[in-house]
């Protein structure tokens, strides 16, 4: 029994003291714990993004400073003329660019120039194409300029107003050209001396103007001795060379503003390359012309020249009486003038010797050569006046526009073979008085019925303007369809073109002006020489309305 009590005792004795110690409080302080800090997070990786832009364009943003992995936004703008063309630094063809930066960038937007040579004209027959009307309506922009325009564009120089420059433009003395072969209108221009009074008795310039509309057009000054061009600057294409060459007439004996008149000259023909060197060459007789125009008259395959010849001063009148005359190119830019009465079958019945030693005058202020009947042969549109009030004695006139008719000989028919288009137009219109001079042709097919229409531009006395239309009804025949298809056909004034109103005009174009897939009238050289304080209007055309020809007047 008391070996039973003992290890029992022994036990309960283990558990009491385990017991005390469990219970008792410890007071040892706990370790310390040192926390380990939490790493600096590294500093973002960054590049450089540079934008640039060419000339004719902006961008949104010039770039900056990124994180890795931004992505930026870019849009090209171009400015007016040109457009977008691509990056240098991307193959994106978009001109808005996203931009993920994974490196240092740069970016440049492209812009170009848009082209503004532009055919918004006819396509006329091969013949057609090349003569002095289709090749000026080729190359016109739907702008021609005013003395307002002039003075904006520069043309004038050492300009101070549009009526204080030393020489001044003239809408009549310019043509529109691409010299360069670039795609970009280029003009060349006559610059009438005002510098040494009176005007025009004092050689001008030449001003040859590379990308005329463009933002930076390029100037070019050349000496002549050409006085008084106040007829007409046309370019013709020569097929055989990449040069550009330009037609000029003159008037350089005109009646001045003293009363006094200068020294009779000569036609021009200036050469242009595609560097832009201009070269003068005089050609044909010292006797001013009033107007000419080009083609292949004798069908040889060269392009040949028609000017009216207007004497002014030249003695003796009987050997230089006015008339048409035609210079034949030898085929190497020669132009060798004809015998008129040769080249005019039966002209020498009508410009006959008078009794006090003269000869009759054949006088005309326009002239153009084209195709109208459609047998590939060009034919003469020829013209003075629509009226005639007080003829001279010595003059033999049509009041009307006549067409000589060829046939591909070089030869024409003076007698009998040629059309009076008439000119029912000028009945009963009060407004329209006095002598109805004419200044220019233009050709369309307003009716759409395969065949050509002519269209003549005519001023009362130079104060203000009207246009015929006349319809070609076959057989080489025409009617008058002015006052049934074109609505506010003239406009008269006197003196200067009054504020808001519009000079006379010596060319009309056959022009999409409205883009709408018809062919529009619109005014081009316009009599802008010493316009006068009035700002006149800026844009004038008669827009097709489905055969029907409706003015229409922009400031």
């Amino acid at each position: 029994m008391k070996k039973l009590i003992y290890p029992i005792a022994f036990t309960l004795t283990a558990f009491l003291i385990l017991y005390s110690c469990s219970t008792e409080e410890d007071t040892t302080p706990p370790p310390s714990v040192v926390a380990t800090p939490e790493p600096e997070p590294p500093a973002p990786t960054q590049y450089t993004l540079t934008v640039t832009s060419s000339q004719g364009g902006s961008v949104s943003t010039e770039g900056g400073t990124y994180d890795e992995g931004t992505e930026v936004t870019i849009s090209a703008t171009p400015a007016e003329g040109y457009e977008f063309a691509g990056w240098e630094g991307s193959d994106s063809e978009s001109n808005s660019l996203s931009v993920p930066l994974n490196g240092n960038t740069t970016l440049q937007a492209l812009f170009v120039r848009l082209k503004n040579l532009e055919n918004k004209g006819p396509i006329y027959s091969d013949i057609n194409s090349k003569t002095q009307f289709a090749i000026q309506n080729k190359y016109f922009t739907g702008n021609y300029i005013t003395s307002q325009r002039a003075l904006t564009l520069g043309l004038n120089i050492n300009p101070t107003a549009v009526d204080f420059a030393d020489y001044r433009y003239s809408d009549i003395s310019r043509t529109f050209l691409d010299y360069d072969r670039d795609s970009l209108i280029d003009m060349a221009a006559f610059l009438t001396n005002f510098k040494n009074p009176p005007y025009a008795s004092s050689p001008g310039k030449f001003l040859l103007v590379y990308d005329v509309f463009g933002p930076n057009p390029d100037y070019n000054y050349f000496d002549t001795s050409g006085r008084y061009i106040g007829g007409k600057m046309t370019v013709f294409e020569n097929q055989t060379n990449s040069n550009s060459y330009i037609m000029v007439t003159n008037e350089d004996d005109h009646l001045l503003q003293d009363g006094s008149r200068g020294l009779p000259g000569n036609n021009r023909i200036l050469t242009i390359s595609e560097e832009g060197n201009l070269i003068e060459t005089l050609f044909g007789e010292t006797v001013a012309t009033h107007q000419g125009s080009f083609g292949d008259i004798d069908n040889d395959g060269d392009l040949d020249i028609i000017v009216n010849r207007f004497n002014y001063s030249v003695e003796p009148q009987s050997q230089y009486p006015n008339m048409p005359l035609i210079y034949l190119d030898d085929g190497n830019l020669n132009f060798v003038m004809q015998d008129s009465f040769t080249v005019f079958d039966g002209m020498e019945g009508t410009i006959t010797l008078l009794n006090d030693g003269t000869k009759v005058n054949y006088s005309n202020t326009a002239v153009e050569l084209f195709d109208v009947d459609g047998d590939s042969n060009l034919d003469i549109i020829i013209g003075h006046f629509h009226n005639f009030p007080e003829p001279d004695y010595n003059e033999f006139f049509h009041e009307n526009t006549r067409i000589y008719w060829g046939n591909g000989s070089g030869i024409y028919d003076f007698t009998n073979r040629y059309t009076d288009i008439p000119v029912d137009y000028i009945n009963d219109v009060d407004a329209i008085s006095g002598e109805l001079n004419i200044l220019g042709f233009g050709f369309i097919d307003f009716d759409n019925d395969g065949d050509l229409d002519v269209v003549t531009t005519v001023t009362p006395t130079y104060n203000g303007y009207a246009i015929q239309l006349a319809e070609n009804i076959g057989n080489r025949n025409f009617r008058d369809v002015t006052k049934e298809k074109i609505s506010g056909y003239y406009s008269t004034h006197s003196g200067f073109a009054p504020q808001g109103k519009f000079p006379n005009f010596y060319e009309i174009r056959v022009y999409d002006k409205d883009d709408d897939g018809d062919f529009d009238l619109v005014p081009d050289k316009t009599a802008n020489w010493g316009a006068g304080p009035n700002q006149i209007l800026q844009d004038l055309y008669w827009e097709n309305t489905g055969g029907q020809f409706v003015r229409r007047e922009f400031d």
